[in-house]
């Protein structure tokens, strides 16, 4: 199943929403800085960040449409030495991390967003999101952050 709804503008050019790991599709294709993959294909809502250098900065960025509230998750490996992230919807900070030390294997840091206590539900072409990151390391490592969107929920709120 398939609707009809206006395109959205991303840095000047209009993208179609026909992406996303849910029915009906939510999102537009994501742009990533280079180096940055999805993880098992552009419908999977899942990136892997490489750390196999000393640094990393980067961004990834979509837009949505038909939705009230999804998670962004950072998966965070015991080696990632030193990393922080932030999440943005229509240049507005919905929140951000950072970490200095080692943390936990596994570890994951959520930020839950959602479009109607931000007041942008009714946005007829659609919400910008970016997510941004800077990982570092003082020896080159190989264990890569993971940026998941999960728990997607359709809306407007009834």
């Amino acid at each position: 199943m398939s609707h009809l709804i206006q395109a959205i503008d991303i840095d000047g050019t209009r993208y179609c929403v026909k992406h996303g790991a849910s029915t009906p599709k939510w999102r537009t294709v994501a742009f990533t800085d280079e180096g940055v993959d999805p993880v098992g294909g552009e419908d999977n809502d899942e990136w892997e960040v490489p750390v196999n250098f000393t640094e990393r900065i980067g961004l990834l960025t979509f837009g949505t449409s038909c939705i009230w509230k999804a998670t962004i998750r950072f998966i965070l490996e015991a080696s990632s030495e030193g990393c922080s992230g932030d999440v943005t919807v229509n240049d507005t900070l919905i929140g951000s991390f950072s970490r200095d030390d080692d943390g936990s294997p596994g570890e994951h840091i959520d930020f839950l967003v959602d479009l109607s206590d931000l007041g942008f539900i009714d946005r007829p072409c659609g919400n910008i999101w970016r997510i941004g990151f800077i990982a570092w390391t003082e020896e080159p490592n190989t264990v890569p952050i993971i940026i998941k969107i999960i728990d997607v929920t359709y809306g407007p709120p009834v």
